[in-house]
């Protein structure tokens, strides 16, 4: 067994619960993790209630909602385990979630305003 297994915290180390003795980087590296899951479960918040506010929820915001807090969580308790380029495609990931949420709500056309006149909108 190496000693990367005997420095590994639990999951209440991980998440601030319990104190922890790590080396400076050890430590940098998981006070990065908890503000990088931090922002998911915002973000997946922040989704839920928007889409609760607006009556909308649905497949998109669900499923934008649960993949954030899955993200947060996969952070939490595997970080030190990660390979360098899947820190990367997580953060790909949370664009891609914003990105599909955005696409996929009902759209409002600027057409379907009411008019208080017959004129037409001006022309620039």
């Amino acid at each position: 067994m190496s000693d990367d297994w005997a420095v590994t915290p639990t999951f209440a180390q991980r998440v601030g619960l319990d104190p922890v003795e790590l080396p400076p980087e050890a430590r940098r590296t998981l006070l990065a993790v908890r503000a990088a899951a931090i922002c998911f479960l915002v973000l997946g918040t922040l989704v839920f209630a928007a889409a609760a506010a607006g009556n909308d929820l649905r497949g998109p915001a669900l499923f934008a909602t649960g993949s954030s807090a899955a993200l947060g969580l996969l952070l939490i308790c595997r970080y030190e385990r990660l390979p360098r380029h899947a820190n990367r495609l997580i953060a790909l990931s949370a664009t891609l979630i914003i990105a599909g949420l955005t696409l996929l709500q009902p759209s409002v056309s600027w057409r379907r305003r009411t008019r208080t006149s017959s004129s037409r909108w001006p022309v620039g």
